[in-house]
């Protein structure tokens, strides 16, 4: 299947991310998504790498990018959370009602072997258009089509595919068929997002599997132990402690 002219395909890039930045800093919006079979320097949250690989068999992930044009709509930084909630619904649409959610603030998580592994990770970056007041949203999205093969037992015991939920077999669907998807799914989560921000959150709340669990979050700097009790409507992680609740917006979270 062939994309349509606002979206590209292309076989290897450094970052799909990283495409859409460098056209907005050309002041060029046309291009609103950049699909690649294989990332050689993708990137996920706090600085991290995204591994992918390509094979005789094809892209190992789903790896690529969307651009939003953002005016002065409240709600920028809840735009993480709809992308989570978009790649769900891609998940759930390859392989029915499965046991899979959002690991706070946006990975997708399931149940498997007895710990909460990885699916699909999501980087959102904003940068400006032009001289002009509209921002553009890059979001870029990484999901697991098969196992990494070169991967280390660290990344193994953390990740999971569509493949190994599917029992072995190949997803049904090919990485173009799951971005556009994506494409469909994000426009659905930003309508409900700007137009209703309290509920938008309590759909979210709905799949969190972090909330009720004990969790160690590093962030600023300093760690914090405790159980995550909710997430606020701004998108915050609320974990309470001996004393206090206390507020992440942004950190690295550990299930304990």
């Amino acid at each position: 299947m062939n994309l349509p002219a606002h979206l590209r395909h292309v076989a290897t890039t450094g970052s799909t991310n990283q495409d859409l930045l460098d056209r907005l800093a050309e002041g060029d919006a046309t291009t609103t998504g950049v699909l690649a079979d294989l990332q050689t320097e993708g990137r996920g949250r706090l600085g991290r790498k995204w591994l992918s690989e390509h094979d005789h068999a094809g892209p190992q992930a789903m790896t690529g990018s969307l651009l939003l044009l953002w005016d002065d709509e409240p709600g920028l930084p809840l735009v993480p959370f709809a992308a989570g909630l978009a790649t769900v619904d891609v998940v759930r649409s390859e392989l029915g009602d499965v046991l899979v959610g959002m690991g706070w603030p946006n990975d997708v998580i399931t149940w498997r072997d007895g710990r909460w592994r990885k699916l699909a990770g999501i980087l959102v970056e904003t940068a400006p258009l032009g001289t002009s007041s509209t921002r553009g949203v890059v979001v870029g999205v990484g999901l697991n089509l098969r196992p990494l093969a070169g991967a280390d037992d660290s990344v193994v015991d953390r990740a999971v595919s569509l493949q190994e939920l599917a029992d072995g077999h190949d997803p049904e669907s090919s990485n173009v068929d799951l971005f556009l998807k994506l494409e469909e799914r994000l426009s659905v989560w930003i309508d409900a997002l700007q137009a209703d921000p309290v509920q938008f959150m309590a759909r979210y709340r709905e799949i969190c599997r972090t909330i009720g669990q004990p969790v160690r979050v590093r962030a600023g700097g300093q760690v914090i132990e405790g159980v995550a009790e909710g997430v606020a409507d701004g998108g915050e992680l609320l974990i309470a402690g001996e004393a206090q609740v206390r507020s992440v917006s942004v950190g690295d979270v550990e299930p304990l």
